[in-house]
């Protein structure tokens, strides 16, 4: 189940039917065991005088199980509210008066598992079907880390576009500004010389990028 320690609490929606299995499957030996701390459980479950009106829709054992299950849940919260207390758990009972098409759990983390009812003639069917599981949607990955220039003299970041005049500035920049010394270098007769070893290491640093 869940173990929130810390921060907000886990909420834990069960959209039941009767909670015939629900409760006393997945929830009360987690609780009675402590297992289920820091979390708001919202139990749903069909209103009895909902399904008193249809009859011919439930089973005689689902209107048993209506009448029964909140007294029964009632009493374990009556019993163990000093426990629930010491783990921050609050538990909610909530009837509901509409056709249950759909039942399942539903966590605040994204965790879902639902199934569907089916028919058995005229009469709802006991809900021994299987149930469909979805996951929490993965967070994208974290951004990779920019390349940097390594052009002598700047220190611009590939990729990025930013036109003050002391900013990092993207790799054409780079190279623009490097071509323009070299350019400005070679024009001078009297450092033609120096200029040449500079020009050739220079371009197998533009090279590079």
């Amino acid at each position: 189940m869940t173990d929130s320690r810390a921060g907000a609490p886990t909420t834990i929606d069960v959209l039941g039917l009767t909670l015939f299995s629900a409760w006393p499957v997945a929830l009360e030996p987690q609780l009675q065991n402590e297992e289920i701390r820091n979390c708001v459980i919202n139990l749903y479950l069909i209103d009895t005088a909902f399904a008193q009106k249809t009859p011919q829709l439930f089973r005689a054992e689902w209107l048993r199980d209506m009448e029964s299950k909140p007294k029964e849940i009632a009493a374990f919260l009556e019993e163990n509210a000093e426990r629930l207390q010491r783990n921050r758990v609050e538990v909610r009972l909530k009837p509901y008066a509409f056709f249950p098409g759909v039942h399942g759990f539903r966590t605040s983390d994204g965790h879902l598992m639902i199934s569907f009812v089916h028919w058995a003639k005229q009469a709802l069917d006991n809900p021994n079907q299987f149930y469909e599981i979805f996951l929490p949607p993965t967070p994208p990955p974290a951004p990779r880390p920019t390349a940097t220039c390594s052009t002598t003299g700047c220190s611009g970041r590939r990729g990025r576009e930013n036109p003050t005049r002391n900013s990092p500035r993207p790799l054409r920049a780079c190279r623009a500004v490097a071509e323009r010394k070299l350019q400005r270098c070679w024009a001078a007769p009297q450092a033609r010389s120096i200029c040449g070893r500079r020009r050739a290491t220079g371009w197998r640093r533009l090279r590079a990028h």
